[in-house]
């Protein structure tokens, strides 16, 4: 499995972007999602921190849709039906193999990561959470969905455990360049600059992605 390259995967939309006939909204889209993704190239050896907020941004990018004008939609829903339209349109099974086989070692240490758990954090402030009974819960089902081939729950609890380590970064919950952080910081920048090129080939498929939330205006 080759990863290809911002630059590679603006080419390759370059050609196709016209003849598939994309909404303006899906052009907009995509072009936000590797322009992060280069951003987090350019950052990735130097940098971990804005490596990983970076591609975080990119794949936020990819999922961040206004419902209808109408209501805001949770974020994890918003992720829950973007990971579903990606699996359904990977015909060669990329995702999969980047899980399974690819990154094995660095989702079973995420998985088992008790700082980038979200019951860890809260049972930090209320110890009525029992968040060691939680944790061996959802190991135990991370540990199925391996077990048993399922990628889109994999990549739901993946994207759910990264998401903790989003906020942590963004909203000013660690050090920057802080030692106590780096494995899982080094684990989320190898896993998502895979990731996230083989989610924007998967959504060069014609499909309706949704509305964009902060369309281009003149």
């Amino acid at each position: 499995m080759s990863k290809d390259s911002a630059e590679e995967l603006h080419k390759k939309f370059r050609l196709i972007r016209e003849k598939s006939n994309f909404s303006e909204d899906h052009r907009i889209r995509i072009h936000r999602a590797i322009s992060w993704l280069k951003c987090a190239e350019n950052y990735y050896d130097s940098d971990g921190d804005l490596a990983v907020i970076a591609l975080w941004i990119s794949f936020n990018s990819c999922y961040s849709i206004d419902a209808e004008n109408k209501s805001p939609t949770p974020e994890k829903l918003k992720v829950k039906h973007l990971i579903e339209k990606l699996i359904s349109h990977d015909n060669e099974k990329l995702i999969h193999g980047l899980l399974f086989e690819k990154y094995l070692e660095e989702v079973k240490r995420l998985i088992n990561n008790k700082y980038i758990f979200g019951p860890f954090w809260k049972a930090q402030k209320d110890s009525a959470v029992d968040w060691m009974a939680s944790f061996t819960i959802a190991r135990r089902v991370a540990r199925r969905s391996l077990e048993q081939g399922k990628t889109e729950l994999l990549l739901s609890i993946i994207i759910d455990r990264l998401y903790v380590l989003r906020n942590q970064l963004i909203h000013g919950g660690a050090t920057y360049q802080g030692a106590v952080n780096r494995e899982q910081i080094e684990d989320a920048k190898g896993l998502l600059i895979e990731l996230i090129p083989i989610i924007v080939k998967t959504m060069f498929s014609k499909e309706d992605w949704g509305e964009i939330t902060y369309p281009v205006v003149s």
